[in-house]
């Protein structure tokens, strides 16, 4: 399908545009579509209510006022209504067989709405969603079945005429992976058109699967996209760091369109347009942005006032290329500064025995500790080779894969010959890989078959200094090696488009004692052919397998040479050595005689090298390697879980069996860790993922335990019935509280989504829980979960519920679920929370004091919500020194709003450093300004400046430790107002007065008093004034008075 001359022109343009101004993009669907308040009929009826996409058929009048409204507003690009149009999603209403016609229906309807300004031109995006499935935490869809589905609605965007894609909202990159797999394969019979990528960090500082965001940029480097950025989860406050990281690794342009803040206890989100602006327009004025929109909770009105900001700042034009960069769920940048970095070469099962033998006895998730283990001594990648004749390649890549992805952040190294196998690798993969290896011993061959993959998925390759020579293929003299290098520089770059920081060269390492003639002094020509090869090829990278430099040597001396040999290889440029972590040893601790002997046979001197290399290591004993089992048991087992390992769990357990019975292991160490794991993240020290890891170690703990078990006991902890509210599709934290805890001895039962109140209430008397379980996403799942507690309470039912959800918040629970329901109702605000109320739930000797505790709060809150202020008489006037103005500034709402899901690290940048630091703590404001600049070089020699940063460094490890026990809230809420004499009126929206305020005035002629500043009672109130109250959570000050007594000062 060919574009037409009237769109390809529109594309063009908009390339143009993006470039030369900052662009405006629509603000938020849903948030406008729950605005029209409509009716289940609107929506199809009452099994459909809550499908915005179907609105495109059977309402389509409502989805053409929401975008009319934005381009009335100024939006530049609207998006389509299909944020959920994948078919996986519309099946979960029974709709997924319509998704074709749902989506060319939805861009049909933005298409008219741009055509209808024709003042202007209006572009519209395809909206892609993120499905209902993050494959990397959830699963329940397989990496091609999501390529299909986003085929389809690709397809039908695109036929649809939309201008470019945006897949938004992305929490999972193998999911944008899927995406663009399917665009791309679309563009075998559609002629292309742009594609953009927005992603979602949340306020963990991670997407849901783990990546940070200069990570997924790099996962991305080979798409030429029309632009990245971020989109949801927070306000615009905490994206500052994450666009600025962005600017920094972008090479294309950047949108950052953010929710109205987070929600308040009533799911409405907070921030005005002006707030919003203000932000935005500071990134504007940083030149870091291209595109600004809004997402959760932005109205017209924001949209409006971003065109206004758009105004006022240059587009970000300034793109810088970064090098050799790759990514796992972390960056790894590969500078000169950092080298060696080291590829860990245990997981494979080649040169590991141990690998080799868990791999033919399938034991993969103990396969993939032997990861773990090589990133926790110090490998920067992972080495992944799965090539053995006697087993099904692809069989076990797909089942390690699945496990190591879990254990291990670092880009990972795919080592085979298979095509197939590697492409089956890359697609398990979040983030850049590298391929090991493509070489030219068939001709070009190798490069026609691997390079495209590497161009597909995004990797680097490997690329050995071998050829189809006869006699000498394999390069082992430095010249040969440079003769290879720049052939195969020339056909990668010039040929098959490979960027040279792509290329990583492998000068090939050859065992230089197995008396081979052809290999004495190998050694040395590697060393220096890595030299010549840096030097002719800068941009390029290298890479050698240490190891095999001392194969067939003494055990205890090969890591010795080694060593040796690494060091004389990065001395002459190596940037990448695959070594065994755990074993390497440092040079700079290696007798002088050691190293003597070493380089005798690298460069081959003496009469007979090998044979004194031999004698003088021959009767050493290699060093023991340290391990978990210095530990003591019952320490050794609370370390499995918290490192999700179970390499050894099982023999542990059995040795503590001889002296503890089974419950006891389960609720003493194994509890233990587990509560450690929840510590952990709460002060975002692990991601998702590892939690995940640490619920599947307990849940094989307990699984092996469970045999030896008394009939008469049992190891359940309590039975949970776990359901998403109903209207709401939403199943992603519902399904992480379901993992935790199951693996954590609870017995689950697990409603799905949509579940109404008449479901809940018959599988409660089915299964008879201990406690119930509701969660939502939606805005309006709130209130219908206030209406699910109402029914269960009309059933009859009281046992307890928690409920978490995105809109929700402990003040909300609180304040209307509470007072619909006579059992306990509580907020978690996660899953790690939602296991520690449970645990309290089902423990006897806790509950009743939780109980107490919630139900005294409860009723707190519920008395402070009804409390009415003082007033006071007023007695003195007004001054004359302050000018009555003609106009006045006001507010976007009058509503009361409550804070309490702030990230603590946005309340750290509203604390003045200099005011800390120079005033509070006495260091030097010259000192402050270097360190928070990053000059701490300019700090070295100076000890006032040295115990400067030494403060510095305290005060950072004090906000890490100690965030967990800060618990920040605040409440405000603007009010009308009017002055008289010394008091302040407020009034309620509707002008009806609601409290006084009196203060102090100056104790002069004509003194000052605040009430001055709010306009004199005449008419009606025209002023507004700003209540707030804050707190630091209840505790700290213990906490403070705790530290002080010990006598921990700063």
């Amino acid at each position: 399908m060919r574009l037409t001359p009237e769109r390809r022109q529109r594309i063009d343009l908009l390339k143009e545009t993006l470039s030369k101004r900052v662009l405006v993009l629509d603000g938020a669907m849903g948030t406008s579509i729950q605005e029209l308040d409509l009716t289940a009929q609107d929506f199809g009826g009452e099994d459909f209510e809550g499908c915005n996409e179907y609105l495109n058929l059977v309402h389509p009048t409502s989805i053409q006022k929401v975008h009319d409204d934005f381009v009335k507003a100024g939006a530049d690009i609207i998006e389509t209504n299909t944020f959920g149009g994948t078919p996986v999603v519309l099946d979960e209403y029974g709709l997924g067989n319509q998704a074709i016609e749902i989506n060319l229906a939805a861009a049909k309807l933005a298409r008219d709405a741009a055509r209808r300004e024709s003042s202007r031109p209006i572009w519209v995006a395809g909206s892609i969603g993120p499905t209902t499935k993050a494959i990397s935490v959830t699963g329940g869809i397989t990496f091609d079945e999501l390529i299909e589905n986003f085929y389809v609605q690709s397809k039908a965007l695109h036929e649809g005429e939309v201008d470019y894609f945006l897949i938004e909202t992305a929490q999972d990159t193998r999911n944008i992976k899927a995406a663009l797999l399917a665009i791309h394969k679309l563009y075998e019979t559609h002629e292309p058109i742009p594609i953009a990528v927005s992603g979602t960090i949340e306020p963990m500082g991670t997407m849901l699967a783990g990546q940070s965001v200069d990570a997924l940029t790099v996962s991305l480097l080979h798409e030429n996209l029309l632009y990245i950025g971020l989109n949801c989860a927070t306000g615009p406050e905490f994206m500052t760091d994450h666009i600025r990281t962005l600017n920094y690794y972008s090479p294309w342009p950047i949108a950052c369109v953010p929710n109205a803040g987070l929600p308040d206890e009533n799911g409405k989100y907070i921030e005005s347009p002006e707030m919003m602006g203000k932000i935005l327009l500071n990134f504007g004025k940083n030149k870091w942005l291209n595109l600004i929109g809004g997402c959760c909770g932005t109205t017209p009105d924001h949209i409006a006032e971003f065109v206004k900001v758009a105004k006022q700042v240059p587009p970000r034009t300034d793109f810088h290329p970064r090098g050799s960069l790759l990514s796992g769920l972390e960056t790894l940048e590969v500078t000169d500064e950092k080298r060696p970095l080291i590829v860990g070469e245990r997981t494979n099962v080649i040169g590991s025995r141990k690998f080799k033998k868990l791999v033919v006895s399938e034991d993969f998730v103990q396969a993939s500790e032997v990861a773990r283990a090589q990133v926790k001594a110090g490998a920067h990648i992972i080495d992944i080779c799965l090539s053995n004749p006697d087993r099904d390649e692809l069989k076990d890549i797909d089942s390690f894969m699945s496990e190591v992805i879990k254990k291990v952040k670092v880009p990972l190294m795919i080592d085979s010959t298979d095509r197939v196998v590697i492409e089956r690798a890359l697609t398990y993969s979040q983030g850049k890989s590298i391929i090991n290896s493509i070489n030219l011993e068939d001709g070009e061959e190798r490069f026609e078959s691997i390079v495209p993959l590497g161009k597909k998925y995004g990797a680097a390759f490997v690329v050995g200094t071998i050829d189809e020579d006869p006699n000498q293929g394999m390069g082992v003299s430095r010249e040969r090696k440079l003769q290879i290098a720049r052939r195969s520089y020339d056909l990668l770059t010039n040929k098959y488009g490979v960027l040279p920081e792509d290329i990583y060269f492998d000068p090939l390492v050859f065992p230089c004692g197995t008396g081979d003639e052809q290999y004495k002094g190998s050694a040395r020509e590697t060393i220096e052919g890595l030299r010549l090869i840096k030097k002719e090829f800068p941009l390029c990278k290298t890479v050698l397998g240490i190891s095999n430099v001392s194969f067939g040597l003494p055990a205890s001396g090969r890591e010795v040479l080694n060593s040796v040999f690494l060091y004389h290889c990065t001395q002459a440029g190596l940037d990448l050595a695959i070594v065994n972590s755990q074993s390497l040893l440092r040079f700079a601790t290696i007798d002088e005689s050691d190293k003597l002997i070493c380089m005798n046979l690298i460069d081959n001197l003496g009469e007979d090298p090998i044979a004194e290399f031999a004698a003088h290591f021959r009767d050493r004993k290699a060093e023991p390697e340290k391990s978990k089992k210095d530990l003591p048991i019952e320490e050794r087992l609370a370390q499995y879980i918290i490192e999700g390992s179970q390499d050894g769990l099982v023999p542990d357990l059995d040795e503590m069996l001889i002296t503890m019975k089974p419950l006891e292991i389960i609720n003493g160490p194994l509890m233990n860790g587990m509560d450690e794991v929840g510590r952990l993240f709460n002060n975002n020290e692990l991601i998702v993922a590892e939690v995940l890891q640490s619920a599947e170690s307990m849940k094989r703990a307990v699984t092996h335990l469970e045999q030896f078990i008394e009939k008469t006991e049992s190891a359940s902890r309590g039975k949970m019935i776990l359901a998403t509210v109903k209207g709401d599709v939403h199943d992603i934290g519902k399904n992480l509280v379901d993992i935790i805890l199951s693996n954590n001895g609870f017995e689950v039962v697990n409603l799905g989504i949509k579940v109404s109140p008449e479901v809940l209430i018959s599988a409660v008397r089915e299964h008879e829980p201990d406690f119930i379980g509701l969660s939502g996403l939606l805005v309006k799942s709130a209130q219908q979960m206030v209406v699910t507690a109402s029914d269960l309470k009309s059933s009859g039912i009281n046992i307890p519920i928690l409920v978490g959800g995105a809109a929700l918040s402990q003040r909300f629970v609180d304040k209307n679920i509470s007072k619909q329901y006579d059992g306990l109702v509580d907020y978690a605000q996660d899953a790690m929370q939602g296991l520690e109320l449970a645990k309290k739930i089902v423990t006897e000797e806790g509950r009743n004091a939780y109980l107490e505790t919630v139900r005294d709060r409860q009723s707190r809150t519920q008395e402070l919500t009804t409390q009415e202020k003082s007033s006071f008489e007023a007695t003195e006037s007004r001054s004359a020194e302050v000018r009555i103005l003609d106009t006045f500034p006001k507010p976007t709402d009058y509503e009361r709003h409550i804070l309490t899901k702030t990230p603590i690290e946005n309340i750290w940048s509203f604390i003045n450093p200099l005011m800390l630091y120079s005033r509070h703590l006495g260091i030097k404001g010259q000192h402050i300004k270097k360190i928070l600049s990053g000059s701490i070089q300019d700090l070295k020699g100076d000890p006032h400046a040295e115990k400067a940063y030494e403060i510095y460094s305290a005060v950072e490890t004090v906000k890490k430790s100690y965030r967990n026990r800060l618990f920040p809230k605040a409440v405000y809420q603007f009010f009308k107002a009017q002055g008289e004499k010394n008091q302040i009126h407020l009034f309620h929206p509707n002008d009806i007065p609601l409290a006084t305020l009196e203060f102090p005035r100056q104790p002069r002629e004509d003194g000052l008093c605040l009430s001055d500043y709010v306009q004199p009672v005449q008419g009606k109130p025209a002023n507004s004034i700003g209540l707030f109250v804050v707190t630091c959570g209840a505790g700290i000050r213990d906490t403070a008075t705790s530290l002080i007594k010990e006598g921990r000062y700063l």
